[in-house]
């Protein structure tokens, strides 16, 4: 609904909009040129000062730029107006999901704002219709004079008895892990950070994570170095972090190619006695996979196995048990590999799955009965399901309406896949999918609201032929 109410009101802003030029002349920037020898060539730059954002000067630059927007804004015939009518629409949902992870006997863990409220807050309950339970409410941990705090990750161990949950403030990239009881709601001493890519994969012990941080550059170092030589963690829970045993990364393991501009994971699976190793490469995002028994990770006698090698281009993975499941780029286009972390050498891959040119993988989760799959083809998303059964069936499920498909985190040993469903005219909603009944379920799990799905509003997706003869993807409201 939001898109519908945002797209009417950018077009009914055009004319007004080009009224607002008669305004003042909004502010200028001095002219302070500075000039930097680089290799030889001189480059000189007219405003390299306002890299400095506690200068004075910039500030009063900054809030002169931002008070004649305001004015620019405001002076827009029927904008408030219209800006009512958009909050109304946007504030009538009781309440939006992120995040939303299931466990086994449909233990649920996720994140929810409520409407009016700054932030995400994080809950779980006992299966859909159970009780919910507040674990960690950002805004309770705000004092005056701090930046605001938000959630920006979570992840429960294996048994859901721990959450581990990170919170960044003030809109800043660093997060502070911390770890919350959920039986009790009592969150742990244990804080970790900064760190800079939050991701907590736990350990079968259900008392331990692996975790990534950087490492302090050196004194002198350039800024760039701060981003490098990060390194994989693992920490027990009531340890101090700084004793905390780097486990892969840069210089940790010995033999291995690993660059320092590398960023690595570590990432394991409930019922898996291998973990798998990420390294994240390149422009294109390709991933670099190793996999180690897990019970040798952080032992000086770990041995970690490449799968693949330079020539296949993984782009995604699922781990379930001692399988992987990999996304990678094909000739002809991607497909979904198949190897046993037991003998992961190419030769021993299955290819379960073989998509076309014109198809690409959006998202890709391992249930405890397949692998599922959001599919873009011309415009439209589908959800695949590939069962581990070779005699089974690969085919898309029959959603309720053709829009955008979400896959949610999956927990290998539940069974079917958790989706959100949104379209044009439908508000996002989570649903269920049941392998055995082929059917996409309601869960109910998101609020509903009064304008969730408008009458009167008809949504039709077509193609229309372009001036180079291409059917291009088009939707009609």
């Amino acid at each position: 609904m939001k898109q519908i109410a945002l797209l009417f009101g950018l077009l009914a802003l055009g004319p007004a909009a080009a009224a607002q030029s008669a305004l003042t002349k909004p502010p200028a920037a001095p002219v302070r040129p500075i000039t930097n020898d680089y290799f030889g060539v001189k480059v000189t730059d007219p405003y390299r000062y306002m890299e400095n954002l506690k200068d004075p000067k910039v500030e009063a630059w900054i809030h002169a730029q931002g008070e004649y927007t305001r004015s620019a804004l405001d002076s827009i015939p029927g904008r408030a107006a219209l800006a009512a009518q958009v909050r109304k629409l946007d504030e009538s949902q009781p309440a939006r999901m992120g995040e939303v992870m299931m466990l086994p006997g449909d233990k649920l863990f996720y994140l929810k704002q409520w409407s009016g409220k700054s932030s995400y807050e994080l809950y779980r309950r006992d299966g859909f219709s159970g009780k919910e339970v507040l674990l960690v409410n950002p805004m309770a941990m705000n004092r005056p004079g701090q930046p605001p705090a938000t959630i920006n990750f979570f992840s429960p161990s294996f048994d859901g008895h721990y959450v581990a949950y990170g919170l960044s403030r003030g809109g800043t990239e660093e997060t502070i892990i911390h770890v919350v009881d959920a039986e009790t709601g009592k969150t742990l001493p244990d804080a970790i950070g900064p760190v800079r890519f939050p991701v907590a994969s736990w350990m079968p012990d259900g008392h331990s994570f692996l975790y990534n941080r950087l490492t302090p550059p050196p004194p002198g170092a350039p800024p760039t170095a701060a981003y490098q030589r990060s390194r994989v963690y693992l920490h027990q829970l009531g340890s101090n972090p700084a004793n905390d045993l780097p486990v892969f990364g840069a210089g940790v393991v010995p033999g291995l190619p690993i660059s320092p501009d590398d960023i690595p994971w570590v990432n394991t699976a409930p019922g898996s006695s291998y973990a798998v190793a990420t390294l994240e490469r390149g422009v294109g995002h390709t991933l670099v996979l190793y996999a180690a028994p897990l019970k040798d990770v952080g032992a000086p006698k770990a041995h970690w196995t490449r799968i693949g090698n330079d020539e296949v281009h993984i782009l995604d993975y699922a781990l379930r048990g001692n399988e992987l499941y990999m996304l990678v780029a094909a000739r002809g286009g991607p497909a979904v590999a198949a190897v046993s972390l037991a003998r992961p050498g190419i030769d021993h891959w299955g290819m379960p799955l073989q998509l076309s040119e014109d198809q690409s993988v959006t998202g890709m989760q391992a249930g405890s009965d397949a692998i599922f799959l959001t599919v873009l083809e011309s415009g439209r998303i589908s959800l695949v399901r590939l069962p581990y059964s070779p005699t089974a069936e690969i085919m898309k499920a029959i959603l309720p309406f053709s829009g955008s498909v979400q896959l949610y985190p999956q927990d290998p040993r539940v069974p079917g896949a958790l989706v959100q469903l949104s379209s044009w005219t439908r508000a996002p909603a989570i649903y269920r999918y049941d392998l055995k009944s082929d059917s996409v379920l309601p869960t109910k799990l998101w609020p509903s609201g009064p304008y969730d799905d408008p009458r009167g509003v008809i949504a039709k997706n077509v193609t229309a032929l372009g001036t180079d003869g291409a059917l291009v993807p088009l939707t009609i409201l």
